[in-house]
This record gives structure tokens, sequence and C-alpha cells, in this order.
């Protein structure tokens, strides 16, 4: 981010009469880079503006929704900001048209905070590293899709099928014999998208007056009521009601 626009966030952030929802393309519940092999480009740990940034959110005194994508799956999650009581909120909602199913394990990892064996590729605590004057925060992950394997989804393409690597074999074959339109063709087959794919998702979010104008989180006069859905639209195409994702998570934001 420019430093100007960046000053203008901090700003905006000092300025919170009520919780703040900002909008950004990364989620800041990330690993660093080096964390994941499958991770190729860097998160916003990995940014200078990351560290004042995480600060300003801490000394707003409001809780603080981050909706974010670009990450190929969807997910709520959150973590305290400093020791105000309050939290940031990330909601992540990426893409309908996703990544392979071969990718699906790390992607789930992500979204969950959990690999299959339980281990966590995310940050356990927030802020990642050591942020002065804003102490670490277990991180819950709260809801997460994708999912594959259910109805509707076609099958993953198996790349140890004999077929698969003797399609790799004959390529390299006619490569080193210099025939390029058989190797065109056989790039063609093996090169095309996958028959599947995580669930195909978006994910929608509800604001509205918290209610009486009681504090029902006892933060405070300024509350407003969140509201997160995940969708799956391709499941069940035949009816006219669009499947949910996660049951709705609801918050009293302050």
């Amino acid at each position: 981010m420019s430093a100007g626009n960046f000053a203008r966030l901090i700003g905006w952030l000092k300025a919170l009469k009520g919780p703040g929802v900002l909008v950004m393309s990364q989620p800041i519940l990330m690993p660093r880079v080096n964390q994941l092999d499958s991770n190729k480009e860097r998160t916003l740990v990995d940014f200078e503006q990351y560290v004042p940034l995480v600060k300003a959110m801490a000394k707003c005194g409001h809780d603080v929704v981050l909706l974010c994508g670009d990450v190929h799956w969807g997910r709520v999650a959150r973590a305290p900001i400093g020791d105000t009581g309050h939290y940031l909120y990330e909601i992540v909602s990426s893409p309908l048209s996703l990544i392979s199913a071969a990718d699906w394990g790390i992607s789930t990892a992500l979204a969950t905070g959990l690999t299959q064996q339980g281990a966590s590729p995310n940050p356990v605590v927030f802020p990642h590293g050591n942020v002065a004057g804003v102490p670490a925060k277990e991180v819950e992950y709260l809801r997460a899709i994708p999912a594959r394997g259910q109805s509707g989804d076609e099958e993953a393409v198996d790349w140890t099928d004999p077929e698969i690597l003797d399609s790799l074999m004959a390529l390299l074959i006619a490569l080193t014999s210099g025939d390029a339109e058989q190797a065109g063709q056989i790039l063609e087959r093996i090169t095309a998208p996958p028959r599947a794919r995580c669930a195909e998702n978006f994910v929608t979010i509800e604001f509205s007056d918290a209610g009486d104008g009681v504090s029902q989180a006892g933060r405070g006069e300024s509350e407003v009521l969140m509201k997160v859905r995940g969708w799956l639209p391709r499941r069940n195409p035949d009816s006219h009601n669009v499947t949910t994702g996660f049951e709705p998570y609801v918050a009293t934001l302050a």
C-alpha cells in the first residue's frame, strides 16, 4: 500500500467511534511464506506495514472486521486485539472458481487452521511475531469452507494413475525426438483443467443494529450485530434453495 493510503488507513482506525469494517485483498491471520512450501506469495506479515497496522488496530478501542479474499477458500476467524476486550474478525470470501482438488488439502488446512494431522499451519496466536505493546492472543478458527467429495463434485484427477504417468513418459519421448505435433497433443491433454475443484462458494455478511439500545456485549453503546453466512451455489442445482456452506456465525460488535 502506498505511504499516503496507509497513513489514511491509520488515521481512520484512530478516529473510529464504533466497530470498523476494513476491506483488503489478503487475510492477515496467515503464516509467513517460509512456513508452507506451497505458499509462494508473501503474506501481510512479511511486509513492514504489518506492525504499525496491528498497533493501530490494538489502540483503536473497537472491534475491527477485515473482509478479504484472493486465497481460494472461505472462513471466519477472530483474535483479541490488545487488552481492550475487542476483536479482529477476519472474514474470507474468495473466487467462486476455486483451485484444483490436488491443492485441496493445503487450502483446507489454511481455512480451518488445522491440517489432517491436527497441526496448525496458521498462526496459533495473533499478532504473529513480536509486536511491541500488543500481546499475542490465541486465534479462533470459527467457520470454514471449502469442501469436496460431496454431491455435485466430480472425481479428482489421480496423478499416480498409470495412464497419467504413461502420458508424461510419452511427452518426454516426443520432446526428445523432436515430434512437436505429438508433444503438443499430449501436453494439451495432461494440462486440461482439472475435473475436480474445491466446492464453489461465496460468503455474505449482514450488519444490523444490535437491538434496543442496551449494551449486549457490555463494551459500549455503539453495537452492531454481524451475521456471516457461507454458500455453496452449485450444490443441489435442481433446488430453488442454495446450500449453506456452514452454520451462520453471529457476533455483536462494539
